[in-house]
Order: structure tokens, then sequence, then C-alpha cells
């Protein structure tokens, strides 16, 4: 069935929001992201989480956290939020210096719901999938499944497998319109 120019419906997104974990899978998507801004000229918003669940742990594990244990957590968290940042800037700078517009945003908390929290209804997420299975997806979960089932935007999927110069058109492309 063919379409008509009235009947395809236009998509603008207000930026490309790129999920780093500091690894070189994570950063495969870049070059998918690079692509992808060039071609609809959007900011690329490169976001990084810094896990809080050793955090979150430290409440179950006795009857009560010790407070240096959670004092030596905040820190190490604090040192991690500074290293995001440093990480999420240069790779801002490079962006910028190849004439695109970047910005970065660290947040802290639960790698997943911060995720999902901090995507926009207008927003292109890009970013790899670590592709487990098995036990290994039952015990760490996925975070990509995560954002398809509950991201208010469309999802980019890099297979981890993809070298990191294939084009955006050989990544699997999920929106979740029509989600339950």
């Amino acid at each position: 069935m063919s379409e008509t120019r009235n009947e395809i419906e236009s998509v603008a997104y207000e930026r490309i929001v790129v999920p780093l974990d500091g690894s070189a899978l994570a950063e495969s998507a870049l070059p998918h992201a690079r692509t992808l801004a060039r071609a609809i000229r959007a900011p690329i918003h490169l976001l990084r989480i810094v896990d809080i669940t050793p955090l979150t742990e430290l409440s179950v594990v006795g009857p009560g956290p010790e407070p240096t244990a959670v004092f030596a957590e905040l820190d190490i968290v604090q040192t991690e939020e500074e290293a995001a940042t440093d990480y999420l800037e240069r790779i801002r700078q490079q962006l910028n210096e190849q004439g695109l517009n970047a910005t970065v945003e660290v947040r802290t908390g639960l790698v997943k719901a911060e995720l999902v929290d901090a995507v926009q209804p207008r927003d292109l997420v890009v970013m790899t999938t670590h592709g487990r299975t098995g036990l290994e997806r039952l015990f760490f979960g996925s975070v990509a499944e995560e954002m398809i089932k509950h991201s208010v935007a469309p999802v980019l999927l890099v297979r981890s497998s993809q070298a990191p110069t294939e084009t955006a058109q050989s990544a699997a492309l999920t929106s979740n319109v029509g989600r339950d």
C-alpha cells in the first residue's frame, strides 16, 4: 500500500540522547548518533548515570548500615560523578570539534529509572545493547529492554556486535508506538 504525502506524519526530534557508561561498547552508538545528528540537524545529548545500587544494597545487608560504609559509598559516588562529567565533557568537545552541537548530563540514581526519566517525548535515543541472554540477562536485566518498554521516545538500538563504523541505517529502529 502506498502512502500519499498527506498521509506521512512528519517527525522532528529535538535531540538525540546517547546513554554512555564509559565502555567502548556504549560508545559504538556515537557514529550512528553523529550521522543522524547531521542528517536531521539535532543536537546530541550525552547522558551518564552514576549507579547508586551499592548504596541501596547497604540497607539490606543487616540491621542497619554502618555510617562509615555509607560515607565511603557517598565518597565513591561523588568521585564517579566527577569522572562521569569529565568523560562526557571530553566526548562533547570531540563532537563540537566535528561541527556538532552536544550537551552533557550526569544523573545519579538507579540506572534504568534515571535513564527512562531523562528522556523527553521529542527525543530519539541511540544506544547499544550488550546482548545479554539467559541467566546473565535474568540477573542483570536489560537496560535496552527497559528503554523499549518504558521510553516516551523512540529508541534506536545498535547491536553490540556491530562495528562502530557501520551506518545508522544498519541499526535496528525500535519505537514504542502502540505500546500498552
